[in-house]
């Protein structure tokens, strides 16, 4: 009953307090192409089609090529975060044979040498045929930025694009949004509280005692880390990597417009094994703690809920239904291996 509640309370304030409010002039010239595609660059092989629904259509035939428009913009030097958004409508969209060739709206930001950075730019990708929906993002500065464009792609995506009401604007705090963040976290951790205490107590070996406070620890931590920051460990985690295995990794050279590279796809599978292993080892604790499987499951999956819960309150972060899957494998997973252990050893 609780657990209900608090989801409930957290998923409103979530929904209808937003963390940034857009104001101030428009960035982006020509944004509701009323000046045909002035300010615009476009691909060579960009096919403009007809909708009357929309500002602008976009379509591709082949997953030979991609179609793009880019527009490259002056980030304000006083301004922080901005709010990209539009409305988007998708039509037979097939994707191509990468995890990032969808009908796709982002903000991309490059370094002095023309590297695509490794920073949130997604607003939107689409797939199949879909309605009219709005979607919105917000970015935030980073100093190694010395360009910024606003790319509308269907990379190797075949099908049509349509898009109206395009904005590009500076975005100001909510005043509202702080007092609700402060609520989800005592909340949050609250019911956290609750739910393990009483195993901590049960705990009675201090080495076991240490290792479930630094398994939950971690977890929460890496819950409140904002999304610009934990994408940077992960982005120089990956350099490390290369460069201790002497990988030339050619990719993060690149700043194609077309879409055909993207650095984020290298990430997603470290953060989910980083997901994974974390609630293992909860598994793993727990189940040597309450002797059995069927609570460690159930403690998994409430504070696997919780934390994508209150990843809606960090900037740059978002709830994710695959990751609370991801979490409970691992719980799942370590619940197995104690059992196993068990049966082994009798």
């Amino acid at each position: 009953m609780i657990g209900s509640l608090l989801t409930l309370v957290l998923l409103g304030v979530s929904q209808w307090v937003p963390r940034y409010r857009a104001s101030g002039p428009e960035l982006l010239e020509n944004p509701h192409f009323a000046k045909n595609l002035d300010g615009w660059r476009v691909s060579q092989d960009a096919g403009i089609c007809a909708n009357p629904e929309a500002d602008i259509c976009i379509e591709n035939s082949s997953h030979e090529k991609a179609v793009f428009l880019s527009q490259q913009f002056d980030w304000p030097a006083s301004q922080r975060y901005l709010i990209l958004s539009a409305d988007l409508q998708g039509e037979k969209i097939e994707p191509g044979e990468r995890s990032w060739h969808f009908g796709r709206l982002v903000l991309a930001r490059y370094d002095y040498k023309n590297r695509w950075l490794n920073l949130p730019h997604y607003v939107a990708a689409l797939a199949g045929s879909s309605s009219w929906e709005t979607y919105a993002t917000t970015f935030s500065y980073d100093s190694r930025t010395t360009q910024s464009r606003v790319l509308l792609q269907l990379p190797h995506a075949t099908g049509r694009l349509s898009v109206r009401n395009l904005s590009l604007k500076a975005a100001f705090p909510n005043p509202f949004f702080s007092p609700g963040q402060v609520l989800a976290f005592i909340l949050g951790g609250g019911w956290l509280y609750l739910v393990f205490r009483p195993h901590l107590s049960a705990v009675r070996h201090l080495l076991l005692r240490c290792g479930l406070l630094l398994v939950l620890g971690g977890i929460l931590l890496g819950t409140l880390v904002p999304g610009t920051v934990n994408k940077e460990i992960t982005g120089q985690t990956q350099r490390l990597v290369d460069k201790i295995s002497h990988k030339q990794d050619s990719a993060i050279e690149q700043s194609d417009e077309k879409g055909d590279f993207n650095h984020w796809s290298i990430d997603i599978d470290k953060a989910k094994a980083i997901h994974f292993s974390g609630f293992l080892l909860l598994g793993l604790i727990l189940s040597k703690v309450l002797q059995g499987w069927g609570m460690p499951l159930l403690d998994g999956l409430l504070l696997a809920v919780t934390t994508e819960l209150l990843q809606l309150f960090v900037f740059g972060r978002t709830a994710l239904f695959t990751d609370v899957l991801v979490d409970m494998a691992g719980v799942a997973v370590g619940c197995g291996l104690w059992l196993l252990y068990r049966k082994v050893r009798t």
